[in-house]
């Protein structure tokens, strides 16, 4: 059985997209028989090479809806797996009974009914948006990351209920317990580490006002170190007028060797987000041992179970109690540092691979 994996393109810069992608192709070798043959189809991006810079976003259009397209035409595999769900277009040019697709989250499409509390709306995403929800209702298997990405995908498409399956993400074991990479001397600041982009929905803003009552609270200095993407405009800006600049500490993208050691170093993870379809940070802090407050949004509950401190994401006063919980009280912190590992032991990418690999069999043999 020839499997082909549809990946993202290189320009969109979709990590854990692309992570969701290498785990289970290393996690589907080992669990698999001999009969089964991996493939990868990645996008080559030719109008991205071709035009200017400025036209950037123009040509990262094209190369999503119409070169992307046109080159799945010509890919040839017993099952194609779609990685992301803003690819589910590719559907339309693949054989769609052959077509697996993984939903991750229905973030445009909350948008789109204006059920998230932003005042900004990427329009032309949304509006292309909708070649996707063809391609998912087309796709002979779609699967979901998590149950709430399950119920979000059968509101707002009209897949049926029995072509979806729900399979979560693993967690590598390389995030384990250990000792912290960076000691530091008593009375040093508490650092609060988040962990992804710096997107509307990651609700960035909720962490940097949250980051001075902390402190006040806490009555001595705390540190934000922020891994990955850089902070928009306004969040900048929300720093300087907070004046928390020399308590903010911007590590970029790190290397996937190096995370586990910020998740070691830190007192605790802030995940406020507005939405998650499942929230890989969440469960790589608690696989590592950190403790975590998230908010109560979409799937974060799901993954975090009895493990964490959950809020409203909207409820700053809401996320401070917690982070302060969590930092003054050793006894909730060893807690929930147990319960984490015992927790994150469970989301293992071999029964993300196993249960996948059911999938595949199943598009195989009713195509054949």
């Amino acid at each position: 059985m020839k499997v082909r994996l549809f990946h993202t393109l290189p320009g969109a810069q979709r990590i854990s997209s692309e992570v969701y992608a290498g785990e289970l192709t290393s996690a589907l070798h080992r669990v698999s028989t001999s009969d089964l043959e991996l493939a990868h189809c990645m996008p080559r991006e030719p109008l991205r090479r071709i035009m200017p810079r400025s036209a950037g976003r123009l040509a990262g259009y094209g190369d999503h809806y119409i070169s992307y397209p046109w080159q799945a035409r010509n890919e040839r595999a017993d099952v194609h797996h779609v990685v992301e769900h803003g690819y589910a277009h590719l559907a339309l040019s693949l054989a769609a009974e052959r077509t697996v697709v993984t939903f991750h989250d229905a973030m445009l499409m909350k948008l789109e009914a204006r059920e998230l509390p932003v005042s900004a709306y990427p329009r032309m995403s949304m509006l292309a948006n909708r070649l996707n929800v063809a391609g998912l209702s087309r796709a002979a298997r779609v699967i979901t990351v998590s149950e709430d990405s399950r119920k979000d995908l059968l509101r707002f498409t009209g897949c049926d209920p029995a072509r979806v399956r729900v399979i979560p993400e693993g967690v590598s074991k390389r995030f384990r317990p250990g000792t912290c990479d960076l000691p530091r001397p008593p009375g040093a600041p508490a650092r609060i580490l988040h962990v992804g982009h710096c997107g509307f929905y990651k609700n960035m803003e909720a962490v940097l006002w949250a980051l001075p009552a902390i402190a006040r609270r806490l009555g001595r200095p705390v540190e934000l170190v922020k891994v990955g993407g850089r902070f928009t405009a306004d969040q900048t800006a929300l720093i300087s007028r907070l004046r928390i600049g020399d308590q903010v500490r911007h590590l970029g993208m790190l290397p996937e060797e190096e995370l586990p050691r910020a998740y070691r170093s830190a007192d605790l993870l802030l995940m406020p987000s507005l939405h998650e379809g499942f929230g890989l940070p969440v469960l790589e802090a608690m696989a590592c041992g950190t403790p975590v407050v998230a908010s109560d949004a979409g799937s974060l509950p799901e993954v975090v179970g009895d493990a964490g401190l959950l809020a409203s994401p909207t409820d700053i006063d809401g996320l401070v109690d917690a982070a302060v919980r969590v930092l003054t009280d050793p006894l909730l912190r060893e807690d929930l540092r147990r319960r984490g590992i015992d927790r994150a032991r469970t989301f293992t990418w071999e029964r993300t691979a196993a249960a996948t690999l059911d999938v595949y069999r199943s598009v195989y043999e009713e195509a054949a």
